[in-house]
């Protein structure tokens, strides 16, 4: 037998994960609403982003899916980002993901929204908290809202543009949830 050097191809190995868990609010059920627009100056509204706070496991787990409830949309068309943060002070603070998500909402949509995250590779092992940006519009429209409960264990955060100060809302609670798996 002779000693011989072989070149193999770059390999990646991801983590199998056994355990999933769904954090948050599943029902919509609510009679009051967080209203991302002001009617008459909808120009007004890109930038302002409604999000919600998610206990992780207290492991490292992989964030699967988000899902958020529109309860209310007369939009013809609008866009909304992605955007995950780890908590700095209680409040959202550096991001966690490196690219945008973008999520379009034609037609007046309402319902259930259910984004895939698995392809961004998002880990947490703190809180976290996971919300919507309202980055775009085009036609007609004046109200989109997300239904709000009070009270509740969660903890609601408000932003009313890209740059403003988060404003938090304890037993407060977004109709948001996520998929984790560790």
């Amino acid at each position: 037998m002779f000693e011989q050097a072989i070149e193999l191809s770059e390999v990646t190995v991801f983590p199998q994960y056994k355990k999933t868990r769904t954090i948050g609010k599943e029902r919509p059920g609510a009679s009051m609403a967080v209203n991302f627009s002001i009617s008459k100056l909808p120009n007004q509204n890109l930038g302002a982003e409604v999000g919600r706070k998610f206990r992780m496991p207290g492991k490292e787990a992989m964030v699967e899916q988000f899902h958020f409830y529109v309860s209310q949309n007369n939009f013809d068309t609008l866009r909304l980002r992605i955007n995950a943060y780890a908590l700095e002070n209680g409040r959202p603070g550096a991001p966690l993901m490196r690219e945008n998500i973008l999520v379009e909402l034609a037609g007046k949509k309402t319902g259930w929204i259910a984004v895939d995250l698995r392809p961004y590779q998002i880990l947490a092992r703190e809180d976290i908290v996971v919300a919507a940006e309202w980055v775009y519009y085009a036609g007609k429209g004046t109200y989109f809202a997300l239904p709000i409960s009070v009270p509740s264990d969660g903890v609601h955060f408000y932003q009313y543009g890209s740059q403003a100060k988060w404003k938090k809302f304890p037993m407060m609670s977004s109709a948001m949830y996520l998929t984790v798996s560790w």
